[in-house]
């Protein structure tokens, strides 16, 4: 069985569009199931506002994030040269 405990989300595009709505789902599954909160960070720590209001724990840095956690979701973009976004897989 898996244990819910210290979970942690991470994403390079911080709490975005996808990072966001990543964290928000999961921290509303583990508040249902009555498990530990998810912890987050963010460079703008008011995005994660939603998740603090859901009973997400924000955490100052991506160590302390990654400290408290046993699992993490990590969410990343790719990026060709000059910050082109890699979309339809090309």
């Amino acid at each position: 069985m898996i244990s819910y405990e210290r979970i942690a989300a991470l994403t390079d595009q911080g709490l975005g569009n996808m990072g966001s709505a990543m964290a928000t789902n999961l921290q509303k599954h583990l508040a249902k199931i009555g498990e530990t909160p998810l912890h987050y960070t963010n460079r703008t720590m008011s995005r994660g506002a939603s998740l603090l209001a859901l009973g997400a724990i924000p955490c100052n840095t991506v160590v302390d994030v990654v400290r408290k956690a046993d699992i993490v979701f990590i969410s990343v973009c790719m990026l060709l040269g000059h910050g082109e976004q890699l979309t339809n897989g090309r």
